[in-house]
């Protein structure tokens, strides 16, 4: 669990709604372990394009014309310049890495592959600590007979390769427990970017479905309420 993670209100509300549901805890476990998945895809942020061309520079298309003298898109690199040095700061970086393993620096067509590699990577994480998510819904779906209420799926949200999230759905037991696993760790998450945003994003995530579990709670309880308030007139 995240440093700080507290679910006490939303197991009170689970349990509460439990006693409306005609659902096993088990079913019940596990679509509110669903829903809780999918929002968290929401509510992790999501890197900015714009801002990292603002930084670094990216990948632009552009006109060029050919030797038979058509026009012809090519996609090229646009690199930020340094304020301090008159170098990209792409290529500061590059070297900078190799500098930090004793290799050599790059320059050249070398260096353009390198650039080329680092913001490729770069584009390529945008969507990462999203996509760990995913697993998680994939395996819950199946189990969750009515899904109309959901949040409908980010879909800046992709798996690339292989899985790197993972459910425990909720067996039927006495005290049924879900868990959902975001595993964006070890070398893609040098800069703690899970414990960052994936932890507030779970929490944000579990908060929004307890408040749409009591409104629900409070709907399903208002006939029962009204009779008893009738008959008290």
């Amino acid at each position: 669990m995240p440093e700080g993670w507290d679910q006490s209100t939303f197991d009170r509300t689970l349990g509460e709604y439990a006693a409306l549901s005609k659902r096993t805890h088990a079913e019940i476990v596990n679509k509110k372990a669903y829903y809780v998945a999918r929002k968290a895809i929401w509510f992790t942020p999501k890197a900015d394009n714009y801002r990292m061309k603002q930084q670094l520079g990216g990948f632009v298309t552009v006109n060029r014309l050919n030797r038979k003298g058509k026009s012809v898109k090519r996609k090229e690199v646009q690199l930020v310049k340094s304020k301090q040095i008159n170098a990209p700061l792409a290529a500061l970086i590059v070297n900078a890495r190799r500098g930090r393993g004793v290799e050599k620096g790059l320059y050249g067509r070398k260096m353009e592959r390198a650039v080329r590699e680092l913001l490729g990577a770069r584009y390529r994480s945008v969507a990462f600590l999203k996509s760990c998510w995913l697993p998680a819904v994939k395996t819950l779906a199946p189990l969750v007979k009515d899904k109309g209420a959901a949040p409908s799926i980010d879909s800046f949200a992709r798996q690339v390769g292989r899985a790197k999230g993972e459910a425990k759905p909720a067996l039927a037991q006495i005290n049924p427990t879900a868990t959902i696993i975001n595993l964006a760790t070890a070398r893609h998450d040098e800069k703690g970017a899970l414990l960052k945003f994936g932890g507030p994003a779970l929490q944000q995530a579990l908060a929004d479905e307890e408040a749409s579990t009591r409104d629900e709670i409070e709907r399903r309880s208002k006939p029962d309420a009204d009779r008893f308030n009738s008959q008290q007139t």
